[in-house]
């Protein structure tokens, strides 16, 4: 994909409050979830996350290893995970990893094996003889094979709607621990609602400036969007 090469190699403008990007979805196969994503034409709007750089932190944190890594990330509904996570395989894959995203647990297991071909296709698009290999398999045993013979680590990325995102990196390991967390609750920070409002404030209802302060009262308390 000629796009991913154009997204900002720059993990700052990710974290940066200020930074409103439309970006593809990054699955694929035709079934997004659009429960937890507004997609048109195949984008979704990302505004930035300081929680991008959290997460971040973590995955710089992995070590090549001959084992696996898993990360949860909990947090508050609404809070922005799903959105930070798909951002996330887009930096990824920008930075030249190979990210396997897997966005839709019931997807998953309606049809796993087209399904994770679909997430494959994508973490290997600048690869025709990977590609190849790929849609010759036919079993989820012969995509286990083909992952656990790259040399290459693999980030698997997958995304639920129970408040639960998992960060899993094959073949890659962390010196002192197999298991990390990453908890995210709240909503927007002081600076990031300052900034939705900016960027929002044509699109919502007419509101004066003392009903937008009861909604800045505390992040903790702003889960909506």
């Amino acid at each position: 994909m000629k796009s991913i090469m154009e997204l900002p190699e720059n993990p700052e403008v990710y974290s940066n409050s200020k930074t409103l990007i439309s970006l593809s979805f990054p699955f694929l196969g035709n079934d997004e979830p659009v429960e937890r994503f507004s997609i048109k034409d195949g984008k979704f709007w990302y505004i930035g996350r300081k929680a991008f750089d959290d997460v971040l932190k973590i995955i710089k944190e992995f070590v090549f290893g001959d084992g696996y890594m898993k990360c949860f990330i909990y947090g508050t509904i609404g809070y922005g995970k799903s959105h930070i996570l798909a951002t996330i395989v887009w930096f990824l894959l920008r930075t030249g990893k190979r990210v396997v995203y897997l966005p839709d647990f019931h997807e998953l297991a309606i049809d796993p094996v087209d399904y994770v071909k679909s997430a494959l296709y994508l973490a290997y698009e600048n690869n025709n003889y990977k590609i190849n290999k790929i849609y010759t398999c036919k079993t989820l045993n012969e995509i286990e094979k083909f992952c656990k013979e790259e040399s290459e680590p693999l980030y698997i990325v997958s995304s639920s709607a129970n408040n639960r995102s998992v960060l899993c990196l094959k073949f890659l390991k962390v010196k002192q621990t197999n298991e990390k967390r990453i908890e995210l609750y709240g909503g927007f920070d002081k600076d990031e609602m300052s900034q939705w409002w900016i960027k929002n404030d044509s699109k919502s209802p007419l509101m004066n400036d003392k009903q937008k302060e009861k909604l800045n009262i505390s992040p903790d308390e702003i889960h909506s969007f």
